[in-house]
């Protein structure tokens, strides 16, 4: 079992959350919102994925590219991310924001960042 600050993490929930994180897409979105740490709406959330995805500033994405990102995260990531409890996504609203399990979720994406680079 892995140890996440004053708690041991199950190993079912770490490969759940480790599976989710494999993709690039929702590890950008857990640094965002554990970056930013409240509510937003998914248009600007797709927005900040795209650029990052892209590597460009979010006033250089072509519209489409975030409409496609908007999508993606609508349909795929958010419901995902919500159901593991990372992010709480209210698609009625039309928002998303850090869920209860955000903070291990930062902690395994920076493990992962770092264990690339080694």
């Amino acid at each position: 079992m892995a140890v996440t600050e004053n708690r041991t993490l199950p190993s079912e929930v770490l490969d759940e959350h480790l599976a989710l994180l494999a993709n690039d897409q929702r590890r950008a979105i857990v640094e965002i919102l554990a970056e930013e740490n409240r509510s937003h709406q998914v248009r600007l959330l797709a927005g900040w994925t795209a650029a990052e995805e892209r590597g460009v500033p979010l006033d250089a994405l072509p519209e489409e590219a975030v409409e496609r990102m908007e999508v993606k995260l609508h349909h795929v990531h958010l419901p995902k991310l919500d159901e593991a409890g990372i992010v709480e996504y209210d698609a009625e609203e039309n928002r998303v924001a850090p869920g209860a399990e955000m903070a291990t979720a930062r902690r395994l994406v920076e493990s992962l960042r770092s264990a690339r680079r080694n």
